[in-house]
């Protein structure tokens, strides 16, 4: 599959994953216009069971294969014909959105962060990967990737003002969904899968709620704070690169669409 799976299935210790897919969730605040920043508490939301290729079976399956070689025109016709009879394909590997998870009696467990993976088993169709350990620097590799894929995102919406307007005194927090794939590459790559305003922050779950209480105090700090509070002191006022990690957060873009008043 394209979406890495993580864990080692089977084992006494299955840890994190086990076998089963995930995709990244990213907490991500775009201020005035335009700053955009992320949380680098980035969260690995994992399917309720582990994976399985994805396939259905059907009677006109044996029935296409026992009249293959038929010569009349009619048979090859019925043979073709599909059955009725579908077996029910079970999503529960393959969704891992945790809000859609709600046979699961346990989804907080579904809910990891992308550093807790640090250690875990790669399983893949393809051969480099399948058995590789995640790293540290695949993870830091990963961060990197996000904050460019962010960057594009915002900058690719600020083409279309009528959807997208972001305005000097305000500030939006988004949860952005990534997947991490490998195709045919030694590398890992990241792409967006969707962005999503007003996220369903709850589903993060009590064990990891810190890091909400974290991505709060860090928008107040970054966000707020500016418009009613001057510096403490000089370094505040030091450019914040792209790509450098302050008060808890990660900043992806900053660019000048308007300034207040305009």
């Amino acid at each position: 599959p394209a979406e890495v799976v993580t864990g080692d299935v089977g084992s006494a210790d299955p840890g994190p994953g086990a076998g089963r897919k995930f995709h990244l969730r990213v907490y991500c605040v775009a201020s005035g216009a335009l700053k955009v920043y992320f949380s680098p508490n980035i969260l690995a939301l994992f399917a309720a069971m582990p994976y399985k290729l994805p396939g259905r079976h059907t009677q006109s399956d044996s029935v296409d294969q026992n009249y293959s070689t038929a010569d009349d025109e009619d048979s090859q016709s019925e043979a073709q014909t599909p059955s009725p009879e579908i077996d029910e394909i079970d999503l529960a590997p393959h969704l891992t959105n945790t809000c859609l998870q709600h046979d699961n009696p346990d989804t907080e467990a579904s809910v990891r962060l992308l550093s807790e993976l640090v250690g875990c088993t790669v399983r893949s169709e393809n051969p480099t990967w399948n058995g590789r350990k995640l790293t540290q620097s695949d993870v830091d590799n990963i961060m990197s990737q996000v904050t460019v894929v962010l960057g594009e995102t915002f900058t690719a919406a600020l083409a279309s003002p009528v959807h997208f307007q972001p305005l000097p005194n305000a500030f939006e927090l988004f949860g952005v969904d990534l997947l991490v794939s490998h195709a045919q590459s030694e590398d890992l790559t990241v792409s967006i899968l969707e962005l999503n305003a007003e996220p369903a922050i709850e589903m993060t779950g009590p064990r990891l709620g810190w890091i909400l209480d974290e991505l709060f105090e860090s928008m107040a700090k970054t966000c707020v704070s500016p418009y009613f509070y001057a510096p403490a002191d000089d370094s505040a006022l030091e450019e914040w690169k792209v790509g450098e990690t302050r008060d808890g957060l990660r900043k992806c873009l900053d660019v000048q669409v308007r300034e207040r008043g305009g």
